[in-house]
């Protein structure tokens, strides 16, 4: 089998369209992506099956089928031979890709579509529309961008997330937040920079007065690529014991995005439990910086606020190796 024929027997199933997806083919069902000619170039043909669907045709056929490598492999996205693929075993295999896309995508309609609204109201109470200083710096900063290789991973991972965890999203469809995402190459340079680092970014709401699908760090620890931080350069500068190597504020500046506010910190905390055994940095106004409080992680303490307002243990020379980096990016319509 050819990449032709991939995109032949594709494009046969019922209510299939082929689209760019990243500058690669891509084809999808419902507006959901299912399958892809991504790796056409190294031979292969991509699926995205259940975890199960993979390990049955591995077994199977392991000289046709091999799990992508990566994230996306143990997601169930899977590699198809194409020169070594019968047309009865590549149909068999785009069919069962397509049908299961095609189960989830009845199981998302039947939800009631005003939560979307609720969603989007809850989110703009939160004040979570403050990513116009993010936006501006990487307008700003030099072209970032990432290969379509790149591209698509990040994408396969954020989906998966996204309909992982809907709860964190109820109302929200993921083929408008990647129709947004494939428009801004800078924002998704940015989240890839979260995802490099560990975190889960994941969609949290709609801000209902700016339009911004607004992305969090969903990790449930503070990454390890982001601990040992003091908050900002001053704090930084000041150190003269137990001196991390970066700080918070720097540190999201340079990947395009912002630190998360104590409000928006209390809305994560609404969607999960966050923070348990780490800590976290977050937007600390001057007014309360000034003071310098010895301030403690409240989610450990049984307190659901956020009052990390760190500069404090740096200003004291405290080591709090837990400390990390908790931050966010928005989306514009534009």
């Amino acid at each position: 089998m050819t990449a032709a024929d991939f995109r032949r027997i594709a494009l046969s199933l019922e209510g299939v369209e082929e689209y760019s997806h990243v500058g690669l083919p891509a084809f999808r069902v419902g507006g959901r992506k299912f399958a892809s000619l991504a790796s056409q170039a190294q031979g292969y043909g991509n699926l995205m099956l259940t975890l199960e669907q993979q390990a049955a045709f591995v077994e199977e056929a392991p000289a046709i089928f091999l799990p992508i490598p990566g994230g996306w492999g143990k997601m169930g996205h899977t590699h198809i031979r194409l020169a070594a693929a019968s047309e009865d075993a590549l149909a068999g295999a785009l069919r069962t890709a397509w049908k299961l896309r095609v189960d989830k995508n009845a199981k998302t309609s039947r939800k009631n579509p005003m939560r979307r609204r609720a969603a989007e109201q809850q989110i703009g109470n939160t004040g979570s529309a403050t990513m116009r200083t993010a936006t501006a710096q990487n307008r700003n900063s030099s072209k970032k961008d990432l290969s379509p290789q790149q591209r698509e991973e990040l994408l396969g991972a954020l989906e998966a997330r996204f309909e992982r965890n809907i709860n964190r999203h109820k109302g929200l469809e993921w083929a408008q937040v990647q129709a947004r995402l494939e428009a801004n190459t800078e924002r998704l340079w940015s989240l890839n920079e979260m995802e490099r680092t560990g975190a889960e970014p994941d969609v949290i709401g709609r801000d209902n007065k700016t339009g911004e699908y607004v992305f969090c760090d969903c990790s449930a620890e503070s990454p390890k690529g982001r601990r040992s931080l003091c908050y900002d350069r001053e704090a930084l500068d000041s150190r003269k014991e137990n001196k991390p190597e970066n700080n918070a504020v720097d540190m999201a500046a340079a990947m395009g995005i912002e630190l998360l506010t104590e409000e928006q910190y209390r809305a994560l905390q609404k969607l999960g439990k966050f923070d348990t055994k780490t800590s976290s940095w977050v937007k600390t106004p001057s007014d309360i910086r000034k003071w310098r409080p010895l301030l403690r992680s409240p989610v450990r303490h049984g307190v659901r606020v956020s009052q990390r307002c760190g500069i404090v243990l740096c200003g004291q020379g405290v080591p709090w190796p837990g400390k990390g980096l908790n931050l966010h990016a928005g989306i514009r319509n534009s």
